[in-house]
């Protein structure tokens, strides 16, 4: 059983790749229940806000790219479809946060 509950807040409606209920992709949601005790705590962190790399540039919220970060792992974004993403992975001053995303999708 995880010690981490899932960000679930019963509103889903995936769009784009992106939850518009509680930002995860489609793979983070589905994988959730697999994840390790740091995936889940990193994917909790991003969507708070507290991972972050740039600001949003639609809101100013915080907002993550793992690429932009140098992190070994793909960014949350490559789970989205190619229309969702932005054209270049090092342009993370352009990409936006994923609510933001989710409502552009939507």
């Amino acid at each position: 059983m995880s010690k981490i509950p899932s960000p679930c807040r019963g509103q889903c409606q995936l769009v784009g790749g992106v939850c518009l209920g509680c930002g995860r992709t489609g793979q983070e949601i589905s994988h959730w229940s697999v994840m390790s005790e740091s995936a889940r705590q990193q994917v909790m962190a991003a969507l708070a806000g507290r991972l972050s790399t740039h600001a949003c540039p639609a809101c100013g919220e915080p907002s993550y790219c793992a690429v932009a970060a140098g992190a070994p792992q793909p960014c949350w974004c490559m789970d989205l479809p190619s229309a969702a993403r932005a054209s270049e992975p090092d342009a993370a001053a352009l990409c936006l946060c994923r609510h933001c995303l989710g409502q552009r999708l939507s």
